[in-house]
């Protein structure tokens, strides 16, 4: 299966909501006065760098570019991670950041790093206004190495943390030996609790400085920064598609129907190769997860949002795709449950025994692979109808 590179406009303030816009606009322009040129972001799928499948950093951007002496870049990078993809549907889940995001960086590659860094805390301090809520996590191994940076933010707390949940070391794969020793760097909020937005990493390569990077998820700073409950309700479809009253479903299903319009965008089908299981996985938990919905709702939600984010193509195929990997799954519920119903009538006659039945409907199930469906479960009525 090819899969398409598209790029839309991300910076159309039709894509991004105003709160959103006007954060990408003042750190792109900020960056650029200060001698950093602003690069076209990659596609989601990076032509370059075969050891990923999407793009899903900054650093995917500017890997390319740290062989070049005196390099400072900036960018605006739509990214796409997937690490969440076995949670989604699991409602004991809460979602803390979004899978399909944008992304804010810059890289330097020069021999002036600490002018860098004082350019990095002055458009936090100063061009954003953050020093009453601005916190920054120390390794205590790299309080010399960001001995600035603390000195500079030290008449607000500075944590200084060996704690092995806080990320502080980065590796990138590949053949490169890239590696990273990063600062998180984390805003207070009016209760006291502190949230990590973004983090300033110091780039090694066989333990060689070669750079700097500062970077953080844009949805996840605006959230923090305007006191939302999390990264998606800060996106302009979120006041439509926010229809439940749990709003750990309503996150897990709108992250759901953002990384399938996102997959199609890159024209992903069902079929072979990765990028068809990808799509065919998040397809087959998003039915799922909306099988108690009405279909011609989800429909209608799908198309809204793809509507949102500018796609302006015709949605005859994203609509069949939809429809082929739901009435698919529903199938394999339906199999599921005539399974079922064979098997205790097999009891009840007395052709098998129900230790015998109960090994059958163990392996039958796992075939199936059914994302959401317990398997003590009957379904009800209302479900029988959508499924229907």
């Amino acid at each position: 299966m090819k899969v398409k590179n598209i790029r839309y406009n991300i910076n159309d303030p039709m894509t991004l909501s105003s709160n959103l816009f006007k954060i990408s606009n003042q750190f792109l322009k900020y960056f650029s006065n200060h001698g950093f040129d602003i690069v076209e972001p990659f596609g989601l799928i990076p032509e370059h760098d075969k050891t990923v499948l999407f793009t899903s950093a900054t650093i995917t951007t500017f890997r390319s570019l740290l062989n070049i002496k005196n390099c400072k870049k900036a960018v605006l990078q739509p990214c796409l991670r997937l690490q969440n993809l076995n949670k989604l549907g699991d409602l004991n889940c809460r979602l803390n950041y979004m899978s399909y995001f944008n992304m804010l960086g810059i890289i330097d590659t020069s021999t002036e790093l600490i002018r860098t860094e004082e350019i990095i805390i002055d458009f936090l301090i100063n061009e954003l206004q953050l020093l009453d809520r601005l916190v920054i996590h120390v390794k205590s191994d790299d309080i010399k190495l960001y001995s600035q940076i603390i000195e500079r933010v030290n008449n607000k707390i500075t944590c200084i943390y060996d704690d092995p949940s806080i990320n502080f070391r980065w590796t990138y794969g590949g053949n490169d030996n890239l590696t990273g020793k990063g600062i998180p760097l984390c805003l207070e909020n009016k209760n006291g609790s502190v949230e990590e937005f973004g983090q300033i990493v110091y780039l090694f390569r066989d333990h060689k400085l070669i750079g700097l990077e500062f970077g953080f998820g844009l949805e996840t700073f605006a959230s923090i920064l305007y006191s939302y409950r999390n990264p998606f309700e800060i996106h302009p479809a979120w006041a439509v598609l926010n229809k439940h009253n749990n709003f750990i479903l309503s996150c897990h299903k709108f992250d759901l129907m953002m990384i399938f319009c996102q997959l199609f965008l890159l024209g992903c089908k069902p079929g072979k190769g990765s990028y068809a299981s990808i799509i065919r996985q998040v397809g087959r938990r998003l039915a799922a997860l909306t099988i108690k919905e009405p279909p011609d709702e989800v429909v209608n939600d799908l198309l809204y949002l793809i509507n949102s984010i500018s796609y302006k193509g015709s949605v005859d195929d994203f609509i069949s795709i939809w429809l082929d990997i739901r009435d698919r799954y529903y199938g394999c519920v339906k199999r599921w449950y005539d399974y079922k119903r064979n098997q205790y009538y097999l009891v009840k006659l007395g052709k098998i025994d129900s230790d015998k039945a109960h090994k059958n409907l163990i392996h039958y199930f796992k075939g199936l692979n059914l994302y959401g469906v317990d398997f003590y479960e009957d379904l009800n009525p209302l479900v029988l109808t959508n499924i229907g």
